[in-house]
């Protein structure tokens, strides 16, 4: 079927690259519909989080002709993708191909479970990518970017992924970027009660961060937001805390302990500058910034103000890593699972080969319905209609019959699409 994945993620890409590319909701949809206009490209589904950006595409690898030889076109359209991508986020194309991977046909089934399934996250098991990975499958799909192929192949990957966190262990214990975030503010801090944090951001993330805090019940909490204000009161309502404007918080920065950033905005929230002032107020009280915005939230260099301790999505590996040695042996039982799913997606991805040849005989064999009618004339159309709607129903009946052994053995011979064209050729359909 010519699937291809395209992408590149926190193992392959530094921040400053994955936030360049970064996509919110509603651009996801317009550049899965852009991806698909490219030539030789049937469907596309993109997925973009805070730690990847990948591209699923059915249809890639068509030659051009019978003398193309094989593999040009499917580096026809990886660099066509890549084109495009460099283009629409004024990223240059030699750093996007250097930082991406390529997964083709089956691998490429596989890597959207492992994906889906929070197998291949920064933060192992991590919940929040199975949401995720569906609502880049809806937007495509709502852009009509995508079809039965890729559509067939994200419904069975988010069911695979959905029994991965069901049916393994990795699914018990709560795992997101936002609970390392709070496990690295305790490990510098030691106990958290007591302390101020300052919330930015009123989504799923900066939700997370709250429940996750909320065990320190003498922690006061503030939560920052440039539009939601209503959410924001909502989340500081729950866990006793305040709520403030975005344009409060530099000035909130002279009394806070921990600032956590999770808002999806376009330039930096916390600048340079506003840290340098709020540390001549603090008497040399250190903070401690969590940034867990793609684009980042807070100004990079903000790390190098004295007494600041500026930790982004890339800094957050070591803590991640220590997590995952506790969680190593659950992973083989949901690969296991991933690799079922992998034979059995297979399988129903060989039948949609033989789809086009089966249609062929389908239409084959009405058109010789229609030629014997013909051929009868008169003496059918001056039938009654009741004798007429039952030679109808008995002619189509029998074709119907002859047609179905074949039909049935093609779909259940391994590696169907082998067998197409011999089909054709024995019914002349070339």
């Amino acid at each position: 079927m010519g699937l291809l994945c395209l992408g590149l993620s926190h193992r392959t890409a530094p921040l400053a690259v994955r936030e360049r590319l970064a996509l919110s909701r509603d651009e996801i949809a317009e550049a899965a519909a852009m991806v698909r206009r490219l030539s030789g490209i049937d469907e596309a589904v993109v997925v973009s989080t805070c730690n990847r950006i990948e591209l699923y595409i059915a249809g890639a690898g068509r030659a051009a002709g019978p003398a193309e030889p094989p593999g040009v076109a499917w580096r026809r359209t990886v660099g066509a993708v890549v084109r495009l991508l460099a283009k629409a986020r004024r990223v240059p194309a030699g750093v996007l191909a250097r930082s991406s991977y390529v997964h083709a046909d089956l691998d490429a089934v596989r890597h959207l479970i492992e994906v889906a399934a929070g197998l291949d996250s920064q933060v192992v098991g991590e919940a929040q990518i199975l949401p995720q990975v569906r609502r880049a499958h809806e937007a495509s799909l709502r852009a009509g970017a995508t079809g039965p192929v890729l559509n067939g192949v994200f419904n069975r990957a988010l069911a695979a992924a959905k029994r991965v966190r069901t049916e393994t262990e990795i699914g018990r214990l709560p795992a997101s970027v936002s609970s390392v975030a709070v496990d690295l503010a305790e490990r510098i801090f030691g106990e958290l009660a007591g302390r101020t944090v300052l919330l930015i951001g009123t989504g799923e993330t900066a939700e997370l961060v709250a429940e996750n805090l909320v065990g320190d019940s003498d922690l006061m909490v503030l939560v920052a937001s440039e539009r939601h204000h209503e959410a924001a009161r909502r989340i500081a309502h729950r866990f006793g805390g305040e709520a403030i404007e975005l344009a409060a918080v530099p000035a909130a920065l002279a009394r806070v302990d921990i600032v956590i950033a999770a808002t999806a905005v376009k330039e930096p929230v916390i600048l340079r500058a506003h840290l340098a002032a709020a540390m001549a107020h603090r008497k040399a009280r250190p903070i401690f910034l969590v940034d867990l915005g793609v684009p980042r939230n807070i100004e990079a260099g903000a790390g190098d103000v004295a007494g600041v301790y500026l930790y982004d999505l890339d800094d957050l590996k070591g803590v991640a890593d220590g997590n995952l040695k506790r969680r190593e042996e659950w992973i083989a039982p949901a690969r296991r699972i991933a690799e079922a799913e992998v034979a059995a997606t297979g399988a129903w991805l060989a039948t949609l080969e033989v789809v086009p040849v089966i249609r062929d005989l389908e239409r084959f064999g009405e058109a010789c319905r229609q030629a014997v009618l013909a051929r009868a004339g008169r003496r059918v159309r001056d039938l009654p209609p009741e004798t007429r709607e039952e030679v109808e129903y008995l002619t189509k009946a029998l074709v119907a019959k002859l047609l179905h052994p074949p039909i049935r053995n093609l779909k259940d011979l391994p590696g169907p699409g082998r067998y197409a064209d011999l089909v054709r050729r024995l019914f002349g359909f070339q």
